[in-house]
């Protein structure tokens, strides 16, 4: 998805960068900037749920987890939220 706009592209690195760096809030609100702009951006939604789960809110963890379909994506997500302690 990323692949095809360069906005898109380096958008999406700020996020995830923010996220390996211990930003939760701050991966959050890019990720957030990304999904308004790029609904179906499924790495963004992906973002959102890790974000969240950092932040410890799993309802809005699980609700923005819902938004990715990717077999690949959801293992990856689902993997960070249970280092956090949330089950998605």
């Amino acid at each position: 998805e990323a692949g095809q706009d360069p906005e898109l592209r380096k958008m999406l690195a700020d996020a995830d960068g923010l996220l390996a760096a211990g930003d939760d809030d701050g991966a959050l609100r890019a990720a957030k900037k990304i999904t308004t702009k790029f609904p179906k951006a499924q790495a963004a939604w992906a973002i959102r749920a890790r974000a969240n789960c950092g932040m410890q809110d799993q309802e809005a963890a699980r609700a923005d987890f819902r938004r990715v379909n990717k077999p690949a994506m959801i293992r990856a997500t689902r993997r960070a939220c249970k280092a956090k302690g949330i089950d998605l």
